[in-house]
C-alpha cells in the first residue's frame, strides 16, 4: 500500500508581518502537526505590509525560494548578504559589475513576489555596485565560483549507479538486466580520477 500527500497551504491574516521567531515557530508547528497526510506550507497576508521584520526574514526566505532555486550561485550569494533600507527600497550590496549582471532585476522582482507569501508587498529590491574598479569584478566572479561550488556541494552527493549483473530469462544478452542500484560513495571508494 503506498500513501500519497497532498500539497497544501495555510493562509493566515495579521494586521502586519509577524516576527521572525514567531512565524518559525507557528510554520514548524503546522509542519510538524500534518507532516504524516500532507506537505503544507504557510502564507501569511497582512493588512500593512510593514517591512521592518523583512531582515529577519532574509536567510530564510531565500534559502526557501523556488524563483532563486534556479539560479544557485545567485541563491547562495545572497544568502550571504544583508540588504539594508534606503528610501523605501532594499538594497543589496554588489562587489563589482559581473555580480550586478547575475543578479537581474527580473530576478530580484520574482523574489520580491514570494516575500509576500510572508506578508511583505511592494519589496523593491535593488543592487548597489561599489565603483572600486577591476579587482572587484575579479573578487566578485571568485565570490561566484564559491558560491556555486558550496551550493552545487550541499544539496547533493554524487551517486555511482551500477546494475545489478543477474541476468533475467527473458533479456537479450546486449540488455542491461536487473534492478537499478543507486549507491552514494563510500569514503573506501578509489579516485576515478587522479
Amino acid at each position: 500500500m503506498s500513501t500519497v500527500k497532498n500539497v497544501g497551504g495555510i493562509s493566515t491574516f495579521f494586521d502586519t508581518p509577524l516576527q521572525f521567531v514567531t512565524y518559525n515557530a507557528l510554520n514548524t508547528a503546522i509542519k510538524n502537526e500534518f507532516a504524516d497526510f500532507v506537505d503544507v506550507s504557510l502564507y501569511v497576508e497582512t493588512a500593512d505590509g510593514s517591512q521592518q521584520h523583512l531582515p529577519d526574514y532574509w536567510h530564510f526566505a531565500v534559502e526557501n525560494s523556488q524563483s532563486l532555486a534556479s539560479q544557485p550561485a545567485a541563491q547562495a550569494f545572497l544568502a550571504e548578504q544583508t540588504p539594508r533600507l534606503d528610501s523605501q527600497r532594499w538594497v543589496i550590496p554588489v562587489n563589482g559589475e559581473l555580480m550586478d549582471k547575475i543578479l537581474e532585476q527580473q530576478l530580484l522582482d520574482s523574489f520580491s513576489l514570494e516575500l509576500r507569501n510572508y506578508g511583505f508587498f511592494n519589496v523593491k529590491l535593488l543592487t548597489e555596485v561599489s565603483s572600486q574598479g577591476s579587482q572587484n569584478d575579479f573578487d566578485s566572479l571568485a565570490q561566484l565560483v564559491e558560491a556555486h561550488e558550496k551550493a552545487c556541494s550541499r544539496p547533493s552527493k554524487m551517486l555511482r549507479i551500477s546494475q545489478n549483473p543477474s541476468p533475467s530469462p527473458n533479456t537479450q544478452p546486449d540488455e542491461a538486466s536487473g534492478p537499478l542500484l543507486v549507491q552514494a560513495p563510500s569514503p573506501k571508494m578509489p579516485k576515478l580520477l587522479s
